[in-house]
């Protein structure tokens, strides 16, 4: 998408709403608020986005400005199709300005590349602070400028991405261990780094070598040895392996020829 000025639109939530609120709308959407400041650059596709009480057409050149404790759509509704958004995220504990590209199809977002970026965001937030009639261009030039250089980052660069992707998969091998009695979704456990579980699982494979589930069960395996040797009985092992009952505890020793 080729960007220029005149085919920016700024939305910072206190514009007039471009759709009435219905219930039907609401219903669909999840909200939420929070201390950083995130801006959402459309791409691609359109989407009725909620910020600030108010609905907006997010169709390709609206940026949106999330100031930081603003109400705003915390997840794309399953009617999400065709989405190409880029996402920056910053605030306090921001060493950096995180980027991230998502794709939406079919109501599942992929989380394409996620990147930091050395970029002088302070010029940014003066901007944004300031915005009115007569900023408005500056603020516009200032976010294309953002835009083409994440892109062209992205684009001859991935070796964040790759990192990012190997601290999640850090994170998450030790959250699966240390989970083993509460169980946790393989749902949660993408959303937690930003993807969706086909996106995730395909990520976890390639670096580990194992689906989630086979990790989840060699974790077990694993545990089940040491707690054998404590000489734990077979309800309590079962408890601490996340088993809902001793019966499916025993099919599964069975299966694993334990």
């Amino acid at each position: 998408m080729l960007l220029t000025p005149e085919k920016v639109r700024i939305i910072t939530g206190n514009e007039d709403a471009d759709f009435p609120g219905t219930d039907k709308l609401l219903s669909e959407k999840l909200m939420r608020r929070h201390a950083s400041w995130e801006i959402m650059v459309v791409l691609a596709g359109e989407y009725v986005y909620y910020l600030n009480r108010h609905f907006y057409l997010a169709s390709p050149g609206t940026i949106f400005l999330i100031d930081g404790n603003i109400d705003h759509e915390y997840f794309y509704s399953l009617d999400a199709d065709k989405l190409r958004h880029l996402w920056f995220f910053g605030g306090n504990g921001f060493q950096k300005l995180l980027a991230q590209y998502i794709k939406v199809d079919n109501g599942v977002y992929d989380t394409v590349e996620r990147i930091s970026l050395d970029y002088p965001v302070k010029n940014l937030r003066m901007k944004w602070a300031v915005l009115s009639e007569n900023s408005t261009l500056d603020l516009k030039e200032e976010m294309i400028h953002l835009i083409r250089c994440t892109i062209e980052y992205m684009k001859s660069n991935c070796s964040d991405n790759i990192m990012y992707q190997r601290n999640i998969v850090r994170m998450t091998k030790r959250r699966i261990k240390q989970s083993l009695r509460h169980g946790m979704s393989l749902d949660h456990i993408a959303r937690l780094g930003g993807y969706s579980k086909f996106h995730f699982t395909k990520i976890f494979k390639e670096y580990t070598g194992f689906t989630v589930l086979e990790y989840v069960n060699l974790c077990r395996i694993d545990k089940y040895k040491k707690l054998r040797r404590k000489q734990m009985r077979k309800k309590e092992i079962a408890y601490e392996l996340g088993f809902s009952s001793l019966s499916s505890f025993c099919n599964w020793m069975k299966k694993q020829e334990l």
